[in-house]
């Protein structure tokens, strides 16, 4: 792999979801570029920004997979049940390369929301 330098990458989270978090972990890939393994210890040279912006220090001339953590908003849930996608737009950017775009839209899926319904109160028998 070529040696890469000022390497950041960034995520345009979509509405709905609030960024919690992020950790970079090496991977070894093969010629074909299909990933062979994953460290279990997060990358040593990168710096994880409050907004989610990695910033890797120095030069790399190694793969890694950058893991966001995010939450799904309570407003932004169906209560009817449903399914819900989030397009997340993230950009890998190098001195040498400029920026390379990859996007990702998975689902979340839904039930209804649990409703009790209230007939009234027994109090000869205190049943509601």
């Amino acid at each position: 792999m070529q040696t890469r330098t000022g390497a950041t990458v960034t995520d345009a989270f979509p509405d709905g979801l609030t960024y919690t978090g992020a950790e970079v972990y090496p991977i070894t890939v093969d010629l074909n570029g299909n990933v062979t393994s994953v460290s279990d210890t997060p990358a040593a040279n990168v710096a994880v920004g409050t907004n989610g912006t990695v910033t890797f220090n120095g030069t790399i001339n190694s793969a890694y997979r950058v893991v966001y953590h995010t939450a799904i908003d309570e407003d932004a849930k169906p209560n009817t049940g449903g399914n819900m996608t989030f397009t997340n737009n993230a950009t890998f950017t190098t001195n040498e390369l400029g920026g390379l775009d990859a996007q990702a839209t998975p689902t979340a899926r839904y039930g209804q929301t649990l409703e009790k319904p209230y007939a009234g109160y027994d109090p000869v028998g205190q049943n509601t």
